[in-house]
């Protein structure tokens, strides 16, 4: 009697899987470097392309900030008695679009010099040396203070010192990288000045033809897409317009507001170069909590170092009142519905744009994340709106089977 050995099915399959999966792995291995190698190229690659579209980039989100006083303008112009032909002047609104903005920046430059000249006195030598002596003094007399202080606190010599030193060294390397960042874009100021350029000529063109872009596209996408995906791409382009319209034009807004309203009360409590400090820490207002930390941070220096301790205390309550007035009333209704993130969200938004992109990645970060924070709100209401569906069939079935 012969006994035939059949081989065990579950056995059989384990083995094949274990043969095809050291073999995936020796392969993956094998070609493990120059697959890497084709990945860095492609990574490289990609990136040398995002540089030299930046300019294009750059050029949609200005053009994207200035849409609706375009649209504005040319409203207000079709509307004009003097358009007789009833065009739609879209060409004379961008121009004077192009003409306002570039009448604000130079005024707000003219503004800026004349502070600081006004302010340092270049022109008269003595007057510049008689201020740096007193720099030197406040600060002496500052060193001395906080030294008398800490020691009445029983706070050891040595460590006083040691404090010093640190933050000395610490601001000396500031001085020195922000010097060889001063040096490399001097050193650049050739490319700083073509990429503004084709800045401006891109937005420009989108302004202009905005319109028949997206006119365009919206065909390329009813074409290539079907209606399920087409709708749901439509609706997270509409999502992408109302977080970033929102929060960066009502940013923006604020912001202006903000660099008037700061440089006047700082000029009211006759702080040195109180139009500088205003305009930065309007800047400043761009990315959240910064605006308000440049204003105190500007009085509090300017304050010190010109001794003038009262006058800071003063100016630093009237401008507490400014940005309370300005955090609690006018920013959330300058950003309406965009506002109501919570502070933490914002924080960990900041640190992550910071990171990935620095200052750029910080403008951008409070919007990306509302977007990001409204998808995933989206997504769970579609998962409850199926659990919801799933709990009901269940019942009807089980209705069904009784009956």
């Amino acid at each position: 009697m012969k006994l035939k050995n059949k081989p065990d099915p579950i056995l059989w399959k384990i083995c094949m899987y274990v043969i095809l999966t050291v073999s995936v792995l020796y392969l993956l291995y094998k070609l493990s470097n120059p697959v890497f190698a084709f990945l860095a190229w492609i990574i490289r690659g990609i990136g040398s392309l995002l540089k030299l579209l930046s300019p294009l980039f750059w050029g949609f989100f200005v053009a994207y900030l200035l849409m609706p006083l375009t649209n504005f303008l040319q409203k207000k112009l079709a509307e004009s008695r003097f358009n007789r032909r009833h065009s739609s002047c879209r060409s004379s609104a961008v121009a004077l679009t192009i003409i306002i903005v570039l009448a604000c920046l130079v005024l707000l430059l003219s503004v800026m010099i004349s502070t600081f000249t006004s302010q340092i006195q270049i022109a008269d030598f003595d007057s510049t040396i008689a201020f740096i002596k007193g720099i030197g003094n406040n600060i002496n007399s500052l060193y001395q203070w906080i030294v008398h202080y800490l020691s009445q606190l029983s706070v050891d010599a040595g460590q006083i010192k040691e404090a010093v030193n640190t933050v000395t060294s610490a601001f000396t390397s500031w001085l020195s990288g922000m010097g060889k960042n001063m040096v490399a874009t001097i050193e650049d100021i050739p490319h700083i000045i073509s990429q503004t350029l084709f800045i401006i000529i891109f937005a420009i063109w989108f302004l202009l033809d905005g319109a028949h872009i997206a006119m365009y596209w919206g065909k390329v996408m009813a074409a290539v897409f079907p209606d399920s995906v087409r709708e749901k791409l439509s609706l997270f382009l509409q999502d992408c317009d109302e977080a970033f319209s929102g929060y960066i034009r009502g940013q923006v807004l604020d912001a202006l507001l903000m660099m008037g309203v700061i440089s006047v009360v700082l000029y009211i409590c006759d702080i040195p170069f109180a139009i500088a400090i205003g305009v930065l820490a309007g800047l400043g207002n761009l990315i959240p909590y910064v605006g308000p930390f440049i204003a105190y941070a500007g009085t509090i220096i300017v304050c010190l170092v010109n001794g003038q301790i009262s006058r800071m205390i003063v100016t630093l309550i009237a401008l507490w009142v400014v940005q309370s007035i300005d955090g609690n009333i006018i920013n959330p209704k300058l950003l309406g519905k965009h506002a109501h993130i919570h502070p933490m969200y914002v924080i960990v938004s900041l640190i992550i744009g910071s990171a990935w992109g620095g200052l750029v990645g910080m403008l951008f970060a409070v919007p990306v994340a509302a977007l990001v924070k409204k998808q995933f709100d989206r997504f769970i209401a579609w998962r409850l709106t199926k659990q919801k569906e799933k709990k009901e069939k269940e019942i009807a079935e089980n209705d069904h089977t009784e009956v």
